[in-house]
């Protein structure tokens, strides 16, 4: 578990966007709406091209990722509440085609932070469902000689600007990204316990920083955390908490203080997530081809190209 000396302060992400704390927003250097808000539908944003179509959100800001048709991930401590209605954006135009789903029902896996969703009905074609990890990673060395290990992630938040810009909660989404630098095994936050993928928030001249480097805030835990290979986003990990570690070391100098991300690693969990997706396949009838072709697919282990 994360402890001692190295941890200063530690923040669930999400429990504050519940209501302990107010709603802050992501944290993005050099952020911009155009680049950074999915529903500017600028060319320029950091995603153009990525199909985010999976990504959905509640009117009260609670994230929900597509993994089939009709299952969705989100985070345990800041999950949809059941029956509440999921929004889901074919395109990254705010005012384009959209669906609307209620949350039927969701369960926790095991101890951890990852709550699986389940949908009323299935999303239609043109809404297509991400993949997710699915390699099991049970320590740092286990981690560091993976597919993951100093990847450019994209995180998605609450965004700076105003989310009545864009027409309401549902479109607050903004992406930033971060190197996926550090892995923490058995994290215990209060009644949860999750291996962790981690992200430091770094600053201009640090190693590995990002011309987006991004730091996430209270209310944005649930959103996805994936790794986009060529324009094909697996979801690696969900939001799950904040922290400032003493212990970032920079070429052997003496430790610094940074800022952390903490993501819950889904791939530990693929057993459990896909036996949930087949349990709720849709009736024959019900869904096109191309999404059981896509039910088929999350079977299949996805790697995607480091850095």
């Amino acid at each position: 578990m994360i402890k001692g000396k190295a941890l200063r302060s530690l923040l669930a992400a999400g429990l504050c966007g519940a209501g302990l704390y107010a709603q802050a927003d992501i944290v993005i250097d050099g952020f911009t709406p155009a680049t950074n808000d999915r529903f500017a539908n600028d060319g320029s944003f950091i995603l153009d091209g990525v199909d985010l179509s999976g990504v959905g959100m509640s009117g009260i800001g609670r994230w929900g990722t597509l993994v089939s048709p009709n299952v969705f991930l989100s985070a345990f401590h800041f999950p949809p509440a059941l029956s509440s209605n999921m929004q889901f954006f074919q395109t990254n135009d705010p005012n384009g085609p959209s669906e609307i789903r209620s949350v039927a029902s969701g369960q926790r896996i095991g101890t951890s932070d990852v709550w699986v969703g389940v949908l009323d009905s299935p999303l239609p074609a043109g809404y297509t469902p991400m993949a997710f990890a699915t390699d099991d990673i049970t320590s740092n060395a286990e981690f560091m000689s993976s597919a993951y290990a100093i990847a450019t992630a994209s995180l998605f938040g609450r965004s700076q600007t105003t989310n009545t810009m864009y027409g309401g909660v549902t479109r607050d989404q903004a992406v930033g990204e971060n190197i996926l630098d550090a892995w923490f095994d058995s994290v215990i936050i209060g009644g949860t316990t999750n291996d962790t993928v981690a992200a430091i928030y770094n600053l201009s001249g640090d190693g590995n920083y990002l011309p987006f480097e991004t730091w996430l805030q209270s209310g944005d835990s649930g959103g996805p955390m994936v790794v986009v290979n060529g324009t094909t986003p697996t979801v690696v990990g969900v939001n799950w908490f904040i922290f400032e570690d003493f212990d970032i070391n920079f070429g052997g100098g003496a430790p610094v203080l940074r800022n952390r991300t903490g993501f819950s690693y889904v791939g530990n969990y693929d057993v459990e997530i896909q036996q949930i997706i087949d349990a709720h396949i849709p009736e024959p009838g019900t869904l096109v081809l191309a999404g059981i072709g896509f039910v088929l697919l999350l079977r299949r282990r996805m790697r995607p190209a480091r850095g």
